[in-house]
């Protein structure tokens, strides 16, 4: 028995956007990739000021690591130094969350458009991968998302990485003082 195949894709009606609103898209994508990376870059000194190695050194052992890479070790280590253990549990889950629509936006194909209904600035990312869905109702595999953001979830996401990058400046500084 063959099972019945569909492609679902969501949708909505975009139009061009001006000269104006396409700059203003890339710059809060650019502030969003410049503000992520000063986030992996605290992440890194984080581990090696809790292991007590010295920067360059600490850096060098972990500078190839992948930041969730580097969160699992920040979780691990920490195991054992204890250093603030539930804020950093609670920073590791916020960093993922962002983490996820950043990489979306940085590694997709995008579009900065204008909704056709509601005249909103949108940034439409395209992902092709092939995924397998299943529902209840249904089973499809999907060759194409469509993941839609609006300026304002952009600077949440902005903001967000700032909160973070404030906190481990925070977490970093006792080490610093040292």
């Amino acid at each position: 028995m063959e099972k019945e195949v569909k492609f679902k894709v969501k949708s909505i009606l975009l139009m061009n956007a001006d000269k104006d609103t396409l700059n203003e898209g890339y710059r809060k994508l650019g502030v969003l990739s410049t503000s992520f990376s000063e986030l992996e870059q605290l992440v890194q000194d984080l581990i090696a000021f809790i292991v007590n190695l010295e920067v360059v050194v600490g850096l060098h052992l972990i500078e190839e690591n992948s930041l969730d890479k580097n969160l699992q070790l920040l979780m691990k280590i920490n195991k054992f130094y204890k250093y603030k253990d539930d804020e950093l549990k609670s920073l590791c889950i916020d960093i993922r969350a962002i983490k996820n629509d950043r990489n979306s936006l940085i590694h997709g194909v995008w579009q900065i458009n204008l909704n056709a209904k509601t005249g909103e600035p949108t940034i439409t990312v395209f992902k092709s991968k092939v995924e397998h869905n299943k529902t209840e109702q249904s089973e499809y595999w999907s060759n194409r998302t469509i993941k839609y953001y609006t300026f304002e979830q952009i600077e949440k996401l902005i903001d967000g990485t700032k909160n973070i990058t404030k906190t481990l400046n925070d977490l970093i500084q006792p080490y610093r003082d040292r």
